[in-house]
């Protein structure tokens, strides 16, 4: 599988942005993915989803575009908004389950969704709640708020600064 020799501790990683819908890759994406393998980095690519795509299509894209190897982080799907949408939580969680099981079905493995609090309340908490998760929320003090038992990253600053890397 995808993450047989996974290291439990990740004293190395990066979060890429592969792609968004599904037509639009980052123009940096294979520089950096190439890039944080030679460096040594544990990797994870995301997918920025969109509501006005074809969520297969979307699914499709990335894989296409991303070259998963062993010791790469989870597949992720970045979902945070419905912003351009007037669909109902129901319907948005079946175009998001289509992208999740196309992904799930290739690389066999559950992917990680990062979202908002807003989000996670509205919709990944009762539509996805066996999912890993990556939550992103720099408001409260501690995690407490998360009832999940698949919380890996609790994002909890959108501030910081890498030696070498401007902005």
């Amino acid at each position: 599988s995808l993450h047989d020799a996974l290291p439990i501790y990740y004293p190395h990683f990066v979060f890429i942005k592969a792609t968004e819908g599904s037509d639009f890759k980052d123009v940096l994406f294979e520089e950096n993915w190439k890039k944080s393998r030679e460096h040594n980095f544990v990797r994870g690519a995301y997918h920025f989803f969109s509501l006005i795509s074809d969520p297969k299509k979307q699914a499709q894209y990335y894989l296409k575009t991303v070259d998963f190897r062993k010791q790469d982080f989870l597949p992720i799907l970045d979902f945070e908004t419905t912003s351009g949408s007037h669909k109902s939580s129901q319907r948005i969680a079946a175009d998001v389950k289509i992208w999740l099981d196309t992904v799930e079905e290739k690389l066999g493995v559950k992917p990680i969704i990062y979202t908002n609090t807003p989000m996670y309340k509205r919709i990944v908490k009762k539509y996805f709640p066996d999912y890993p998760l990556w939550i992103s929320d720099y408001d409260s003090p501690n995690i407490k708020d998360f009832d999940s038992k698949e919380l890996l990253i609790w994002q909890y600053s959108q501030s910081g600064s890498v030696k070498g890397i401007k902005g």
